[in-house]
């Protein structure tokens, strides 16, 4: 541990790892140490023959639930890889045996196993019933041959006849908290399989039969649970600003206190076991500056100290009534930057958001140092931090995401912080069919176990396991798209558009022909074909999408049967949501990629202005919410358009600058617009550049038929976090709103 978290005392479940030492870690982590056999000398064990088994699964009497579950299961699978029947039976029958049981000792982890040849018998022995039933499932996969790659496929190999060799091995994960946050891993059977134990989220009511302590929970509970708006907001306003809570008030402290306990009292009787309890800010990169919570963010250099500190003085006063739960604050956006000066209770520690770094380079790459930096900082705060990170692109789950080569780069840095503790990898958690989703998941949880295992190496063997003989092909694409990535030097953040600059036309035409080779490959096997067309589903999305790729004058792509086909590869996937956000439907999906575009003439804004001075983006490029769709419209530059309804507020189109702007230079921003309204309409539309000024747009603005310019106020520069956004104006006399394109002009003076 680093600084002050040397003396922190971790609760059991859900803190530190296994104890391991020096440059040993990750090949220790998933400990693979060789036990001194002093009992027996150890042989091959023969569990079947010709279909027949001489063995008995044998539990420990004093068995729960969960370990009887693991002796069903292991039975389970060994009769359908060998068709032998193995009795399950604590009774001591003279035969050989599978002998499973639970020790709690200093030698293994609470999540840890150890399987030991002994003799003719084997020791399936956990640290507790959870690593008693990994420990199962580590012999079923690793010398068996079974593997769970995704919930709707497992390879179960035909062995009638089974030897397995002689076993000394013990092991512990290199992460206390391990989830993948996407759809295809929601099923708890999936999870447990592949030894992933966090439940957050939707998932927290999906548990796996009766087993409660088969998972490690994380609930989470926003700060307007504590001190609900509807409740307070007229009558003491002065509890609220900066669109959060004003957390060093000491009425605010005291209710949220109160509110806190109540929910502990009523959670303690469904989660006896440990668990985690993240406090969770608004969603929204503001916070109040003022009063009190500004002197503490004066005082301890971070704009988060005043929420942190919130938390801070709450986990102190729950920690002896609860000791099962450990309080998380989290570090995200305007929060992220540790408190200096500030002492962190044991039952408290951190999820840290990494959302705002370039996804295609590892953490330990420069351009990411400033959030690798916040990240050491914390390692000085607390000895529990679990990492929050992001593995598909928001703005459409399908987009071909080349994340792979930093995303298993990271994984085992992570693992060599003491302070890191878990890690939270959130995809495309409200649809099956994201890209390379069951991939992402298998490899990540592999890695999360035993970060030492060669990363190349286990999604050569996903690949082969899940596609078959087409493997090759998809594993050439792979390389193809990370390569285009990395020569390009794009910059991958969580929402990126189909435009984006490493979707060459060469790229995308070669991929296809992979993809074409792959489906060939597996003509005969229906489970693996499905397997590849539901992955080609990500490249025609980005083919379809792809302006460059339509204006190339080819005729490779051949778009009405590849939008029909791209139809029913969805169905195949299961996908109800194309990205995050509402409207978001396969449908709509299909019906903005079957919009007839046309290449779009220069603004005339940039007339008689260097091509380099004038920059526009179309639909494709923009992130869309809250119902904005794109539709066929005839007045549009490119004969497409986005639309809003006028009665909501929310921010409904939004554009990151980084993805508008290039590196230098002072711009003036326009909006192209139109909106279709009633005679009672004032305000037709409101739109701004956050963090900065906004504008709201009026009848005047926009008299006339036709697309106008709107002129944002203020000269903008490229910077990250900066985004321009457009929204309706709450009026039902508002019918439509349609925005065109964004364009940017260099300004005079820059």
């Amino acid at each position: 541990m680093n600084g002050k978290s040397s003396s922190k005392t971790i609760p059991y479940a859900v803190g530190r790892r296994h104890p391991r030492a020096g440059l040993a870690a990750l090949t220790s982590i998933a400990v693979l140490i060789m036990l001194p056999i002093l009992t027996a000398r150890a042989a091959d064990a023969i569990l079947a023959r010709e279909g027949h088994t001489a063995y008995r699964i044998a539990p420990a009497t004093e068995g729960t639930p969960l370990t009887e579950h693991a002796a069903a299961e292991l039975a389970s699978y060994l009769r359908r890889v060998t068709g032998a029947q193995f009795a399950i039976s604590s009774a001591d029958s003279g035969g050989p045996a599978i002998k499973l049981s639970t020790e709690a000792s200093s030698e293994l982890s609470r999540e840890g196993f150890r399987i030991r040849s002994a003799g003719r018998d084997i020791h399936i022995t956990g640290g507790s019933a959870r690593g008693l039933l990994y420990g199962v499932y580590a012999f079923l996969e690793d010398y068996v041959g079974v593997h769970w790659y995704g919930p709707d496929y497992t390879h179960i190999p035909q062995r009638p006849s089974l030897t397995v060799p002689a076993i000394a091995r013990t092991e512990a994960p290199a992460f206390a908290y391990r989830e993948v946050f996407v759809r295809e891993a929601d099923k708890p059977e999936y999870s447990a399989h592949n030894r992933l134990n966090g439940r957050f989220g939707h998932r927290l009511v999906r548990a796996m039969g009766q087993y409660p302590e088969a998972f490690v929970p994380l609930r989470m509970l926003p700060i307007f649970k504590l001190i609900p708006r509807k409740k307070y907001a007229k009558s003491h306003p002065e509890y609220y600003g900066g669109g959060q809570l004003r957390f060093a008030e000491p009425e605010v402290r005291r209710i949220a206190l109160e509110a806190l306990r109540k929910k502990l009292e009523r959670w303690s009787h469904a989660d006896a076991q440990p668990y985690y309890l993240l406090i969770e800010p608004a969603d929204r990169n503001t916070y109040y500056r003022g009063g009190t919570d500004g002197e503490l963010i004066a005082r301890h250099g971070s704009p988060g100290a005043a929420y942190v500190d919130f938390v801070r003085r709450l986990a102190e006063q729950v920690a002896s009534d609860y000791p099962n739960v450990t309080l998380l604050a989290l570090a995200y956006q305007w929060s992220r930057k540790p408190p200096r000066d500030m002492t962190l209770p044991n039952n408290m520690g951190v999820m840290f958001s990494d959302i705002e770094r370039d996804f295609a380079q590892p953490l330990q790459a420069s351009n990411n140092r400033a959030v690798r930096t916040d990240l050491k900082g914390w390692n000085t705060l607390t000895g529990q931090i679990l990492v929050w990170t992001y593995i598909t692109n928001f703005g459409g789950y399908l987009q071909p995401y080349p994340d792979l080569r930093a995303l298993t780069q990271d994984v085992p840095r992570l693992a060599r912080e003491p302070a890191i503790t878990g890690l939270f990898a959130q995809g495309a958690y409200n649809t099956t069919g994201g890209e390379f989703s069951v991939l992402r998941a298998w490899v990540l949880a592999h890695l999360l176990w035993d970060p030492g295992q060669d990363p190349e190496q286990l999604i050569q063997s996903f690949l082969e396991g899940y596609y078959g003989v087409a493997a090759p092909h998809i594993a050439a694409y792979i390389r193809l798209l990370h390569d285009s990535a990395a020569q390009i030097g794009v910059r991958l953040s969580v929402k990126m558009p189909p435009t984006a600059a490493y979707l060459t036309p060469p790229l995308l035409q070669k991929a296809d022909r992979l993809f074409e080779r792959a489906e060939r490959a597996v003509t005969d096997d229906p489970t693996r074909l499905r397997h590849v067309r539901i992955a080609r589903s990500a490249l025609d999305y980005a083919i379809l999408a792809s302006p460059q790729a339509e204006g190339d004058g080819s005729s490779w792509i051949n778009r009405t049967a590849r939008l029909e086909r791209l139809q029913g590869y969805l169905r195949l996937s299961g996908m109800r949501a194309y990205r995050e956000g509402g409207g978001a439907s396969p449908k709509r999906l299909l019906e903005a990629l079957s919009i007839a575009r046309n290449a779009p003439q220069p603004p005339a804004v940039c007339q008689n202005t260097p091509a380099d001075d004038c920059r526009s983006v179309q639909e494709l490029t923009l992130d869309l919410a809250g119902g904005a769709r794109m539709v066929p419209d005839q007045a549009a530059s490119d004969g497409a358009a986005v639309t809003m309804k006028g009665d909501k507020r929310v921010w409904g189109i939004q554009l990151p600058l980084d993805r508008l702007l290039p590196d230098s230079g002072r711009w003036r921003v326009y909006i192209a617009a139109r909106v279709a309204a009633d005679g009672h309409a004032r305000v037709l539309l409101r739109t701004g550049i956050y963090p900065g000024k906004r504008r709201s747009v009026t009848v005047e603005d926009l008299a006339g038929e036709g697309y106008r310019l709107i002129e944002l106020p203020g000269l903008w520069q490229r910077g990250a976090g900066r985004y321009l956004w457009v929204a309706p104006p709450g009026a039902k006399s508002v019918q439509a709103i349609y925005v065109d394109r964004i364009i940017a002009v260099r300004a005079d003076d820059s």
